[in-house]
């Protein structure tokens, strides 16, 4: 199993006397940075607007959407208006509790799976509901924050049966989603992907052309531009770009290193280049980010304190 290589701003939570399930609202007017977690997020969009980023690219979130985020998967909430995110942090170990009752809904595997690659970094499922079964989901996240918040006798049992039911009711709805073009590649293709993908992990700081990617895989190259962005959900020359500014991003927070040399380090060697590719796949500045990464211990967004 192909392993990301790299990690934003992780952000953990302190479970004390949870059942596995941590429910709360957010309302932001500030950007909230690329981070990842630890844990299965379950998101609704009470109110607001935002631009969602993450590694499957840019989608403008809208009062009702729903999102599945699997442990690992980077994003982050740039440009809000208004925005109230209802939020439903759950345990991995949750899941695999209560895995022999999950196993039985369709798209489990797809939606709650903690294994990492590339591919599932793009978000398991965005759903808009209709205005008709919104209420429904947005029932499901005030009963949440509402046993989380008074914890009265039974709050656990309470927290634990509501999360199951919100669990089954998002896999049946992935159920009736279009099947994926990723499962139409037959399991060589697949595999040669994969290959595709280690390589670039391992020289993504080095120049690599589309012609010396396909013969190392023996694909032709169009067919392997067009394979690659239905298994991983990007293209070979973003996958590239964003494995570079992953890289940046740690060497930005963890070293003094001038951004001109972390720039160099991870493959450019125009700064300006750099900046503009770097902006484009984090939604900061080089500068600006390695602010955040210096500031992220007072980040709204950092719930280890929650």
């Amino acid at each position: 199993m192909l392993q990301k290589s790299t990690i934003l701003i992780r952000t953990q939570l302190d479970w004390p006397k949870s059942p596995g399930v941590y429910a709360f609202r957010y309302p932001t007017l500030d950007d909230v940075p690329p981070h990842d977690h630890l844990f299965l997020e379950l998101v609704y969009i009470e109110s607001g607007t935002a631009d969602h980023h993450c590694a499957g690219g840019v989608t403008q979130l809208q009062p009702g959407t729903v999102i599945v985020l699997r442990p690992h998967v980077w994003h982050a909430y740039l440009n809000p208006k208004d925005l109230v995110v209802l939020n439903c942090m759950i345990d991995p170990h949750f899941i695999q509790h209560f895995e022999p009752l999950l196993s039985e809904l369709p798209c489990t595997g797809d939606l709650y799976r903690n294994h990492v690659t590339y591919q599932q970094e793009v978000p398991s499922f965005q759903y808009h509901p209709p205005r008709t079964k919104r209420l429904q989901f947005q029932t499901y996240f005030d009963r949440l924050i509402d046993e989380q918040e008074h914890q009265k006798p039974g709050w656990q049992s309470a927290m634990t049966s509501m999360t199951l039911d919100l669990l089954t009711t998002l896999a049946r709805q992935c159920d009736m989603q279009p099947p994926s073009p990723v499962n139409l590649l037959s399991r060589q293709t697949v595999s040669r992907i994969e290959q595709a993908v280690a390589y670039i992990e391992e020289h993504y700081h080095q120049q690599i052309t589309l012609d010396e990617l396909s013969a190392t895989v023996q694909l032709s190259p169009a067919h392997l531009s067009r394979t690659f962005k239905q298994k991983t959900g990007v293209g070979i020359v973003d996958f590239i770009h964003r494995l570079r500014c992953e890289e940046a991003c740690r060497k930005l927070r963890l070293t003094d290193l001038p951004i001109s040399r972390i720039a160099m380090s991870v493959g450019y060697d125009e700064l300006a280049y750099f900046s503009r590719c770097f902006r484009k796949q984090i939604g900061y500045a080089p500068r600006a980010y390695r602010q955040i990464g210096n500031d992220i211990d007072a980040s709204p967004f950092d719930l280890s304190n929650r």
